[in-house]
Formats: C-alpha cells, structure tokens, sequence
C-alpha cells in the first residue's frame, strides 16, 4: 500500500467522474474532519471550469481510487479543458513535493528471451520538455533585455534607498515567469534578493518573497535541496550541486525557498503582492495593509477559499479596491454571490452554451429523442447524453440505462 505525505500530488478518482488531480493536506490545512476513518485529505487542483474543492479518504479503503501524480499516466490523456488545466495547475505547483514518479523517465521492457531493453525518449520529445510552459493564463515573459533594465532600476533604488521606485519596478515582475537562464545572465534573482533584509525596504519584503519563492520551482529539485541544507545547517554539505553557483542570487536570509514555509505566509505575501498596487490611485500606509491582511488572515481560513481568492485578485480589480477603501472586509469579501466574479466573457460563453442546449434539448424532443444531463461521460467529461431505457433481466429488476455521448459518440451503460 502507497504511502502518501502532506504536499504529494496525487490523482484521485470519484465515482462518476474523471481521475482529477489533487494535492495532499497537512493536519494544519485540512479542514474539520467530515469522515472518522479519512486518514487522507485532499485539495482538487482548479480547471478552466471546476473550482478547488477538498475530499477525503481512507487509505485501506479507497487505495483504488488514489495514486501518485504522474502526466505520463493514461489518466492525464483527455479532450476535456477543464482536466487539462487542472493537469496544468498541478504541473506548475511550485508549493508541492517533488513527483514521485518521473514522467520522463526512460522506460524498460523486457523481450520473450529475457533480455532488458531501455527504450529512451524521442529526441523531438526531449526537447519539447524542456520548452518554456505557459502554467497559467496571466503569467508574463520578459526577455532578457527587459529583465536587465529591471535589474538596474532595482539596484539604482536600493543604492538610494528609494523604497517608492523600487515598489514600481518590483511590481514590473508581477505574473513575470523566468527560465533558469534569465536568472543566470541577468541576475535578477540575484537584485531582488538583495532587498532582503535591508530595513528600509521591509513594506516590499513580502512581495519579494512572493517572486522568489515563485521562480524558485525553475531549479533543478538537486539544488532546492542544497539550498535548503544550506538554510538548515548553516554550512554546505558534502557533494553540493553542481548548478547552486548559477542559483546563489536566489538564496535570501528568509528562507523564501525553503519547501516547508508555511503556507498561510505564503498565502499573505500573494495577497500583499496584489494589494500592494504603487500604480493604482487607491493605497494606504503600511499599518491599515498590516490590519488588512491580519483580517484576511483569521477570517479567510479555509484552503479552498484562499485558493479561490488567489485566482480572482488577479482577474478582478475591484476587490484590491474594496479592500484598501474600508468598503470590504474579509467577512465581506466572504459574503458576496459568486455571480459578480464571473467576467461578462464567461456569462457570454455560459449564456451561449445555454442557449445550445436548449437548441439541442428541443431538437431532440420533436426527434423523439430522450436527453439526459445526469451522468458525465466517461470519454469526454461531457454531460449532453442521449439515454435509452432497456429490461435487460427480470422483470423485478432495474432497467439498464443505454448511453451515448452527443459531443464525442461515445457509448457505455448504466446500471
């Protein structure tokens, strides 16, 4: 039987649904617990449509329905959007356990006589990998001339100690992904490290955190290691990698790196990061954020609802706006219909599709053909299903339920 540790990413089946992708929970994440005999909890990762949401497990029990993580898995191969940015969002969980099973492994088989064979990966595959990956809808990439100039107007404001430009240029990096190389050639782990532990700049050390901690998923999971040895033991260990000359500037005395921060300072220095706007007309001094974010805090405690507020401030000005104005507060924030967070984009995609299925559902009706929505199919994830009832036993026993997919042609049954 697997053994599962907080931070691991899993795939977890619910019956009627698809394999989805998941995170595993701390005792100091989980929610109360809903089962007596869950010995696991986890957090869904979020698609294009499906919010985060938390389940439990047994480990004994529902050893079927859980496994480890892996996008070379049959279970990652689907047409459904929604699954594929869930696969997406755990790819790119900077915050998780390293996998636990290397999908790029090269895979052994063996032939009738006996004899192993390594069949290594394509060259064109290869290659693929080591492609940037855009992990998220509002990520930024900088070219490395960008990033340079960045760098010296870091420097120049840290020289002077002109906390207000270096806000300006450190918000130039929000959302902005680097690769291992940007870091190398311009340094700018390096500068904005450098801001650490400087008094003078501690309103902006949580945002700096917040990159750091950001672009720390681009190293190698080797020198993640040494640097936090390093952190740990004060002194390098015995064999240190061979990239961590090439990743110094991102070491900071704050231990941003280090994979076992807590997640609720992880969680305030995102949201100080997007409240803390130097370009907007609304702001307030360093004491009214502090209350900010302390009640914010201790009201929003839940995994799920601080996921939820993570993936909305950066789509939804208004609420950095009622927060910093008195007019919101966490309590508030809490309250309000999940209508208003919907963008007029998705109400049209939502009020077209709508509108389909109207279209279909009376199409179907003067066709004489019977559509269900109750139960997704197991291809596609799809809902739009034509059902035929039929007695396939004895009369005392319940019909078989005959499906088809009107979105892929996909047919299975129900009992």
């Amino acid at each position: 039987m697997q053994s599962y540790a907080p931070g691991d990413r899993v795939w977890i089946h619910v019956k009627g649904y698809d394999w989805w992708p998941a995170r595993i929970l701390s005792e100091e994440e989980a929610p109360p617990k809903q089962q007596p005999d869950s010995d696991i909890s986890a957090l869904f990762y979020p698609g294009t449509e499906t919010e985060t949401s938390h389940t439990e497990l047994n480990s004994t029990r529902d050893a079927q329905d859980i496994c480890f993580f892996e996008t070379s898995s049959v279970k990652a191969v689907t047409n459904n959007p929604d699954l594929r940015q869930a696969i997406v969002n755990a790819e790119s969980d900077e915050s998780a356990n390293p996998l636990k099973a290397d999908s790029s492994a090269a895979v052994t088989r063996v032939k009738p006589e006996g004899r192993k064979v390594e069949k290594r990966p394509r060259p064109e595959a290869a290659a693929a990998r080591r492609e940037p990956v855009e992990t998220s809808h509002h990520l930024r990439h900088l070219s490395q001339a960008e990033l340079t100039e960045v760098v010296e107007a870091i420097n120049t404001a840290v020289d002077k100690l002109d906390l207000d430009s270096l806000r300006l240029s450190l918000y130039k990096l929000r959302d902005v992904d680097v690769q291992l190389e940007d870091l190398e050639k311009t340094k700018i782990g390096k500068a904005v490290g450098k801001v650490l532990g400087v008094a003078e700049f501690s309103p902006v050390w949580a945002v700096c955190r917040a990159i750091i901690s950001f672009w720390a998923r681009h190293l190698p999971e080797e020198t993640r290691h040494t640097i936090k040895q390093i952190k740990t033991n004060g002194q390098k260990p015995v064999g240190g990698s061979a990239d961590l000359a090439a990743t110094k500037e991102l070491r900071s005395p704050t231990s941003a790196l280090s994979p076992t921060r807590a997640p609720v300072k992880k969680f305030l220095d995102l949201v100080r990061m997007y409240l803390d706007d130097p370009n907007s007309a609304t702001t307030v001094d360093e004491a009214a954020l502090n209350d900010i974010l302390a009640d914010i805090k201790n009201t929003i405690t839940h995994p799920d609802d601080r996921s939820i507020l993570l993936q909305r401030m950066p789509k939804f000005a208004f609420i950095r706006e009622n927060f910093l104005s008195g007019k919101w507060t966490a309590r508030t924030y809490l309250e309000q219909p999940n209508d208003i967070f919907v963008t007029q984009e998705e109400k049209d995609l939502e009020a077209r599709k709508y509108a389909e299925r109207i279209a279909a559902e009376e199409a179907a009706e003067q066709a004489g053909i019977n559509l269900t929505h109750q139960f997704p199919c197991p291809t596609c994830g799809g809902r739009n299903c034509h059902l035929f009832e039929t007695q396939m036993r004895g009369a005392d026993e319940p019909t078989t339920k005959m499906l088809k997919c009107l979105d892929c042609k996909a047919s299975w049954t129900e009992e």
